[in-house]
């Protein structure tokens, strides 16, 4: 199974929380879209996550303004990936 991290807060909440280490422990793979990254991680102290269990994942137009229109129609902020485009 694949989380898809879509917005940096999650990641600053587990920081905060420190329970990072513990959910980067778990046997599950994470994933943020390729927008996020570029836009909110690359450089930043969350980078070091992507040689743990985080990659990036390279959302297509139509998978993005899927992912965009659940954020904003559901709140959503972290979808599991089981076959859906989510971001």
């Amino acid at each position: 199974m694949t989380v898809v991290i879509s917005d940096t807060p999650i990641l600053l909440d587990l920081e905060h929380s420190q329970m990072m280490e513990k959910v980067m422990d778990l046997p599950i793979e994470f994933a943020v879209c390729d927008a996020l990254y570029e836009a909110e991680i690359r450089g930043s102290e969350h980078e070091a996550l992507l040689g743990r269990r985080l990659r990036i994942e390279a959302l297509d137009e139509v998978e993005f303004l899927h992912a965009t229109a659940l954020r904003r129609n559901r709140g959503v902020k972290a979808a599991l990936r089981d076959g859906v485009p989510g971001c």
